[in-house]
């Protein structure tokens, strides 16, 4: 099978578009099923060092503010079926907006050398 088949078979299976082939069937249901294993097994973002436990806190309170548990099976479905996701904390006050992007959403941009990143 060519590489476009099968990233129009995944295509169709994040779009939830029916089509005619077992094959986005078993796309889509293999999606399904690593995004329910994603789901039930949990998401914790906690800070490597943060002896006071205030970074946890701060965290906690971006997740609830931005509310991504409403969002989460969406978050989960781009990156299983693309291997990545963009989340981009925009400042708002004392806080941050948090914003996800699909991977054919954005670009990376490296600064020669290709370690840094130029935006």
């Amino acid at each position: 099978m060519q590489r476009s088949n099968v990233n129009q078979i995944i295509q169709a299976a994040l779009n939830k578009q029916g089509g005619d082939t077992v094959n986005t069937m078993i796309v889509s249901n293999h999606l399904a099923q690593m995004v329910l294993f994603g789901i039930r097994q949990g998401v914790e973002c906690f800070p490597a060092h943060d002896p006071y436990d205030v970074r946890k806190k701060f965290i906690d309170g971006l997740w609830e503010r931005n509310r991504l548990d409403i969002y989460l099976q969406a978050i989960w479905e781009s990156f299983t079926a693309t291997g990545s996701v963009l989340f981009y904390l925009r400042p708002f006050g004392n806080t941050y907006d948090i914003h996800w992007y699909k991977k054919s959403e954005f670009e990376v941009f490296y600064q020669d050398g290709g370690r840094e990143i130029e935006r």
